[in-house]
């Protein structure tokens, strides 16, 4: 925890953003499950919302209908989703959350845990959670809400590389999306053009 900053002459508690990541792709969450019955410590979602279909349920289902690619989208390692067309979201929303406003999303989305990638680079602004996986929807059920702790400080240096991660351990292609390669050409060229005219189209 960092020195609290001053902020309205009260303290607000600050901390760095912990990037720590694990692959969960080949996890059989069904097990796991059965073996937390058995355990006091238990990974995933609590008793109280085990049952529910969940914020991340529901944004996994808007992320796996290709006619929403063009608002939401997975990044192409499958390990990430960014947003382009706020409006489009918002739209989505009336849908999916009962009207949220894109900001009521944005809160949703830091209550679940989600994490934002700040680094350069075709990841900037998408955000991840090692059990939000493409192709992978039974891992939402061990998301679990967080505690607000105070600010959020960007740790960039130890942002990981999901590019990587991903080419170790493959996610199962999206059949409505454009083959993995296709994709990452797609995103690459769309962040240098954003990069050179100096605009930011995603949230």
């Amino acid at each position: 925890m960092l020195a609290g900053q001053q902020q309205g002459g009260e303290n607000v508690p600050t901390a760095i953003i912990d990037h720590t990541y694990a692959d969960y792709s080949a996890v059989d969450v069904s097990l796991l499950e059965s073996q937390d019955d058995d355990d006091d410590t238990s990974i995933g979602r609590s008793t109280s919302t085990a049952n529910m279909v969940t914020f991340p349920m529901r944004l996994h289902m808007i992320l796996s209908d290709p006619e929403n690619c063009n608002v939401v989208s997975w990044m192409p390692h499958g390990r990430g989703w960014k947003v382009f067309d706020k409006e489009g979201l918002e739209n989505l929303c009336v849908e999916y959350f009962n009207g949220e406003t894109f900001d009521d999303f944005i809160r949703s989305v830091n209550k679940w845990g989600f994490k934002q990638l700040v680094g350069s680079g075709p990841d900037y602004k998408s955000y991840y959670h090692q059990y939000f996986l493409r192709g992978k929807p039974d891992l939402c059920r061990l998301m679990d809400t967080t505690v607000n702790t105070g600010e959020l400080i960007p740790d960039i240096v130890s942002e990981p590389n999901l590019y990587v991660i991903s080419n170790l351990y493959p996610l199962p292609e999206d059949p409505g999306m454009p083959r993995e390669q296709e994709s990452i050409d797609l995103f690459m060229r769309d962040a240098f053009q954003n990069e050179a005219r100096g605009a930011d189209d995603t949230y």
